[in-house]
C-alpha cells in the first residue's frame, strides 16, 4: 500500500467502474483486495495490449475489453482477453475509456 503514496498522482482517475476516483479510491479499492487475498503474488508478464470499446448493437452500452497479446519474431503467438459489461451506473464520473 506505500506505494501508493509513492506512484500514483492526486489526480489519480479511476475507469474501473466498482472503484472511486482518486488515491483514497484506490486504497480503498486495492486494500480490500489485498485483506481478502493476503498471499496474493503479481508477476508482471511482456505483453502487448489493445483497449477497446465493442458495441455489438446501436444504442448498447457493450463492453469495455482488453486483448493481451504475446509477440515473438514479429508474430502474435498467444491471446488473452479480459471483457467487462459497461455499466449503467459507475462509482465515479469516468467512463470505462
Amino acid at each position: 500500500m506505500s506505494a501508493i503514496d509513492r506512484y500514483w498522482g492526486p489526480e489519480y482517475h479511476q475507469h474501473n467502474p466498482n472503484v472511486p476516483d482518486g488515491v483514497e479510491g484506490v486504497k480503498a479499492g486495492l486494500g480490500g483486495y489485498f485483506q481478502q487475498f493476503p498471499a496474493l503474488a503479481v508477476s508482471r508478464k511482456r505483453v502487448v495490449a489493445v483497449h477497446s470499446h465493442y458495441g455489438n448493437a446501436p444504442g448498447e452500452r457493450g463492453q469495455a475489453v482488453v486483448d493481451l497479446f504475446r509477440v515473438r519474431n514479429g508474430k502474435i503467438v498467444e491471446h488473452w482477453d479480459a471483457v467487462q459489461d459497461v455499466p449503467e451506473t459507475s462509482a465515479n464520473d469516468n467512463t470505462m475509456f
